[in-house]
C-alpha cells in the first residue's frame, strides 16, 4: 500500500499549475516544517494572520526556543495573530504568552480539544496556506499559494472565530 507521503515525493516536491494559480510545496521532517514556516514569515505579507493552533505539539517538535523565536521574527514585522487554540490546560510557555499576549500582537480563544480537535497547525494569510503536521514520527508541512484556498480557510477560521466573540 502506498501513503500519501511517498507518492508526493514520486511526483515531486512541488507541484504548480502552468497558470501559477496554485503552487503546492511539501516539507518533510522538523527542518523541513521549519524551513516551511520561515518561507511562509517571508511570503505571507499579511499584516493579520489567522490561525489554527496546537502549541503543544508544535512546542513538543522544535521546542519553545524555536517556537519563541518565530513568533518574535513574526512581531518584527508587525503582523498581528488571531488564534485559535484547542486547549484546556497549558505549558508554562504558552501560559506566559497568553499573558503577554499584548506584546506577542495576538487575539486568541481557548476553544474545546473535543469540539475542536486540532491535530495540524494551520496559518492563512492570503493567498497563501500553511499546514504543519507536527508528529514526532514523521512531521511534515504543506505551504499552499491558491487565493479560493485561502479565502475558504480563513473564512472557516472566522466562523469559529465570530462564534466565540459574541
Amino acid at each position: 500500500m502506498i501513503d500519501l507521503d511517498e507518492i508526493i515525493e514520486h511526483f515531486s516536491k512541488s507541484i504548480s499549475t502552468l497558470r501559477g494559480e496554485i503552487s503546492i510545496r511539501y516539507f518533510e521532517g522538523t527542518s523541513g516544517v521549519q524551513l516551511a514556516s520561515d518561507v511562509f514569515l517571508k511570503e505571507a505579507n499579511g499584516k493579520i494572520w489567522k490561525t489554527f493552533e496546537n502549541p503543544v505539539v508544535i512546542e513538543n517538535l522544535s521546542g519553545t526556543r524555536q517556537f519563541a523565536k518565530y513568533v518574535e521574527a513574526r512581531v518584527d514585522k508587525k503582523i498581528h495573530a488571531k488564534v485559535i487554540i484547542p486547549a484546556y490546560e497549558h505549558s508554562p510557555w504558552i501560559k506566559d504568552v497568553i499573558e503577554h499576549k499584548d506584546k506577542y500582537l495576538l487575539e486568541i480563544f481557548l476553544v474545546s480539544p473535543k469540539e475542536y480537535p486540532l491535530e495540524a497547525s494551520i496559518a492563512i494569510s492570503s493567498p497563501w496556506v500553511l499546514i504543519i503536521v507536527a508528529k514526532k514520527q514523521k512531521p511534515f508541512a504543506l505551504l499552499i499559494k491558491n487565493e479560493p484556498l485561502s479565502v475558504t480557510v480563513e473564512s472557516i477560521h472566522d466562523m469559529v472565530w465570530n462564534r466565540f466573540a459574541n
